[in-house]
């Protein structure tokens, strides 16, 4: 046997004893009482979905503003500073602001892509010089003679320092 009180449908306890027993009348729906709802609900979910409160999504071409001039005075906006596009809408773009024509602002440009590629080509150049060389190759005849001359130099310089001098050296 249980202690506690039955727990309602939300969970909690009941306030009086009219909240544990069941409603009197049966709840009978009627067939138009449930299409009624159902269109209710349907309805209801419809509205939870509805994005017509969101701004429409625009193509670039639509929401573009093809009237757009630049600022500087005499200036047809054609051409840009940086001679990769054919206009421009700011003085910060603008060839003539920057006492320059559309012309030479393309050649500018041609000639710094041209400086990239060039400079990209040495630096692959130089990785392939380097991964040439041949690190598992044995040391030639030379070089193992001053391994050698070296070694014996050093073992020369150790032997005449006393026991002192060795432990400060180490």
């Amino acid at each position: 046997a249980c202690d506690t009180p039955p727990r309602t449908p939300t969970g909690h306890a009941p306030y009086s004893e009219s909240d544990l027993e069941p409603a009197s009348s049966p709840a009978v729906v009627s067939q138009e009482e449930d299409e009624r709802l159902a269109k209710e609900l349907s309805l209801k979910e419809a509205a939870a979905h509805d994005l017509s409160h969101r701004p429409k999504r625009r193509r670039f071409h639509e929401s573009y503003n093809f009237n757009m001039k630049c600022p500087t005075p005499g200036c047809n906006s054609l051409g840009h500073l940086t001679g990769r596009h054919e206009r421009h809408f700011s003085i910060s773009g603008c060839p003539l602001y920057h006492n320059l024509s559309s012309d030479e602002c393309k050649g500018k440009a041609t000639t710094r892509d041209k400086q990239v590629e060039e400079r990209a080509l040495s630096h692959r150049q130089d990785e392939n010089r380097h991964a040439t060389r041949n690190q598992s190759q044995a040391p030639s005849e030379r070089q193992l003679r001053y391994k050698e001359k070296v070694t014996d130099l050093r073992r020369k310089r150790n032997s005449g320092l006393n026991k002192e001098q060795k432990e400060k050296h180490m």
